[in-house]
């Protein structure tokens, strides 16, 4: 059965469902606030919600009001940001 059929499941508190550009935005804020220049915040953004989603570690949940896929973490997860 396609996971789209499917009605969304039900999220833990405080989880909330979110498209791959809101969750880099989110990330990239995240490293921008503890030093990373923005330049190096967006890449690096980029590189670990790749790494994300290669290790399964976001599954899809359902759709947004626009057609855009949203994503959940499948476990909890923790974004790293090794200092120079």
């Amino acid at each position: 059965m396609n996971y789209l059929d499917m009605p969304p499941p039900d999220l833990p508190d405080g989880v909330t469902p979110q498209t791959f550009p809101e969750m880099h935005r989110r990330i990239a804020e995240r490293l921008e606030s503890v030093g990373a220049p923005p330049a190096e915040a967006i890449d690096r953004a980029w590189r670990a919600l790749d790494n994300l989603f290669q290790s399964g570690h976001l599954e899809p949940w359902g759709m947004n009001e626009y057609g855009e896929p949203l994503y959940t973490p499948s476990t909890p997860v923790v974004v790293y940001m090794r200092r120079k």
